[in-house]
């Protein structure tokens, strides 16, 4: 706690007191108090401090601060604050988000939007930072892990945005012109297990017990493995993949029919798709948390299915979950290089490698670039079971880790080694009941939504504009399309979007 009391000022107003004794605001009109900021910003600011609030209710008369988040020292000191009248006033108004220094990090990830809010400021009331001796120290590195986690996440976004979106839209017309419905998969009696199988080195070790416990286990293969596991002779009974990108394309070259089942993310590149189904192949589309993927999922009868970071191993885990297997275990899960390979064998990148490799540009140099790409740390053994005599991992992958083992506990799934046991019984998911999706009448509401707000973009002003982006599913479905469009205002994201919808309309 940081405050010590109020004291009255000239105007009438409670201002607080910190513990030093200096008053937080001017006590002859702290009403008047402004925190410095160009004219024509428009996005986003942070407040570290909070006090009486009386700066912040003044920067929210610039409408184009979309979002205030007003941070303060530690729960005591909030809820003090809280108790001024200002303060009440502003925890009521959607354009404000009050927080302490220890959750600062989720409430900023929760609401600034950056493909939205374009720009985010940071800002001090004065005598707050005053009283804090160590307070630009841990603002800064508050700043600095926060930023980090949200620049990770808007680079995937505007690295994908576009192809997630071309890609869910290309996906529902082949759904739509083709009268394909999504009808649940069907389990085989007599399979009480899943086994997930990823494409780490370690796989090549267990290929003998796959073949043994194939008639009682369910293979659901990641299709980074599923050309090894043909290389075996292991026919998987589904593969999962979630890639937006043509390269998985290549993980199915030369695909016969075959009693797999085949389950995509609906952003899935489609050109896959269409290779797959083209052969005969029954498909099953899942879907992750993209806005436009969720905005369908009940005319399309598409469930939800997790990936936590965007991993096919998760989505493989969660979907087996979802189909009510009890006991799930993981081959070729490492997370880790052991003995000098990034993969098992039979992959696709392995008859890349083989097929374009030379004297002066040998396989193996091509897997070392692979591995060292970023800095690597020794580990000894691997989050679920043994590695290689030598295994090596780098942060996105001890994130990929973690991330499964967040996703097994979250389901009360107890863990012993590579295999995890439910606690307690699944329950039972609300899967849409299968129906055929109309794309036509879906892009044409869709188009309408975004032509309405387009027509009327010269209007209204900017913070109306991002109040009614939020306020409708359409248009909010294309805020990671915005983080791909590289544009500086909303005005032309939502004209590259429209431009976008009327080509996949003809």
């Amino acid at each position: 706690m940081i405050y010590s009391g109020t004291i009255e000022a000239k105007t009438g107003h409670l201002i607080p007191t910190y513990k030093s004794g200096k008053p937080a605001h001017s006590k002859y009109n702290p009403t008047g108090e402004r925190l410095s900021i160009a004219e024509d910003f428009f996005g986003c600011i942070i407040v570290f401090g909070i006090a009486g609030g009386f700066h912040i209710k003044n920067l929210l008369a610039n409408e184009n601060i979309f979002k205030v988040i007003a941070v303060e020292s530690d729960n005591e000191s909030l809820d003090f604050c809280l108790s001024l009248e200002t303060v009440k006033e502003l925890s009521k108004n959607e354009r404000v988000a009050l927080c302490t220094m220890e959750n600062f990090c989720q409430c900023t990830k929760e609401n600034y939007i950056p493909s939205l809010h374009k720009k985010l400021s940071t800002l001090f009331l004065r005598s707050w930072h005053d009283e804090l001796p160590d307070a630009d120290a841990r603002v800064n590195e508050l700043l600095n892990k926060c930023l980090d986690s949200i620049s990770a996440d808007i680079s995937v976004q505007a690295h994908f945005g576009k192809h997630w979106h071309i890609n869910i839209l290309s996906n529902l017309k082949h759904m739509s012109q083709s009268g394909f419905i999504n009808t649940p998969v069907k389990i085989p009696e007599g399979k009480t297990k899943a086994a997930i199988i990823a494409a780490g080195p370690t796989l090549d070790n267990s290929i003998e017990q796959l073949k043994w416990e194939k008639e009682c286990t369910y293979i659901v293969s990641t299709d980074t493995a599923y050309g090894t596991l043909l290389n075996y002779h292991i026919v998987p009974d589904a593969v999962v993949s979630v890639d937006a990108q043509q390269v998985s394309s290549e993980h199915f070259l030369g695909i016969t029919k075959c009693r797999t089942v085949f389950i995509f993310d609906i952003s899935s590149n489609p050109e896959t798709v269409r290779t797959v189904s083209e052969k005969g192949n029954k498909i099953f589309f899942i879907r992750s948390n993209h806005p436009l993927a969720s905005l369908i999922a009940d005319k399309a009868a598409i469930p939800y299915t997790e990936s936590g970071s965007g991993t096919v191993t998760i989505a493989a885990a969660d979907w087996a979950r979802q189909q009510k297997f009890r006991q799930i275990e993981f081959f070729g899960a490492d997370f880790a290089y052991s003995d000098g390979k990034p993969y098992c064998r039979g992959t696709y990148l392995e008859k890349k490698f083989y097929s374009s490799s030379s004297r002066i540009s040998s396989s193996e140099e091509k897997y070392s670039t692979l591995m060292f790409r970023t800095d690597l740390e020794k580990t000894e053994k691997g989050l679920l079971g043994k590695l290689g005599k030598s295994a090596f991992t780098n942060k996105i992958l001890a994130s990929y880790g973690s991330t499964l083992l967040q996703w097994a506990s979250k389901h009360n799934l107890k863990q012993n080694g590579s295999v995890f046991t439910a606690i307690s019984s699944p329950i039972n998911s609300n899967t849409p009941t299968p129906s055929a999706f109309d794309f036509k009448a879906f892009i044409s509401s869709y188009i309408e939504k975004v032509q309405s707000l387009a027509a009327r973009m010269d209007e209204i002003s900017l913070s109306h504009t991002v109040k009614e982006i939020l306020g409708s599913r359409e248009l909010i479905s294309l805020l990671p399309l915005f983080a791909a469009s590289g544009k500086e205002t909303i005005t032309e994201d939502i004209s590259l979007a429209l431009q976008l919808l009327l080509y996949y309309n003809l």
